[in-house]
């Protein structure tokens, strides 16, 4: 297989980041003000770039991101996939940041300490997301081969970008 670029970036700002909440796959805002200035940043970033692919998470925020970014490649193919879709907080999604402070400092806790199965209630552990960040990956780098793309923007989450960098 030839190269293959991959851009991997953070969806901008919404409302809920600026506010401090806790922001997980079940909280689904829309970029604010800063938020799409990053985006379009972003967009005028990479607008050189001979995009072979713009791939995302199915959340709105990562959308509208990569929708920036595509505006300056217009006929590049774009995919929205859910499984690359910010970790579930369960019951903290969309609690303050402070006020989740405690449950979600036990579970990074455990995760520091090597127990990638701790999780919030109702939420998803290390080892969850990772399963299905690395499928989605894996099904990614196989379209690439298989229409021989060189270059391809995947805009996400910054937990979904971690637990890629730490699986590499």
């Amino acid at each position: 297989m030839a190269k293959l670029d991959i851009y991997l970036a953070r969806h901008g700002q919404t409302a809920a980041n600026a506010a401090g909440v806790l922001q997980g796959s079940s909280i689904n805002p829309p970029l604010n003000e800063l938020g799409r200035r990053q985006a379009n940043a972003l967009a005028i970033a990479m607008k050189d770039e001979q995009l072979d692919w713009i791939v995302t998470s199915g959340l709105d925020r990562a959308i509208e991101t990569a929708n920036t970014v595509a505006k300056y490649h217009e006929n590049t193919p774009f995919l929205s996939d859910s499984r690359l879709n910010e970790i579930s907080w369960g019951e903290q999604d969309g609690v303050n940041i402070s006020e989740a402070k405690s449950v979600v400092d036990k579970v990074a806790h455990g995760w520091m300490n090597g127990d990638f199965d701790a999780k919030i209630a109702g939420g998803e552990s290390a080892n969850e997301a990772k399963a299905r960040i690395l499928e989605a990956f894996t099904d990614i780098l196989k379209v690439a081969r298989e229409r021989n793309y060189h270059k391809i923007a995947v805009c996400i989450h910054g937990r979904i970008m971690r637990v890629i960098m730490g699986t590499l």
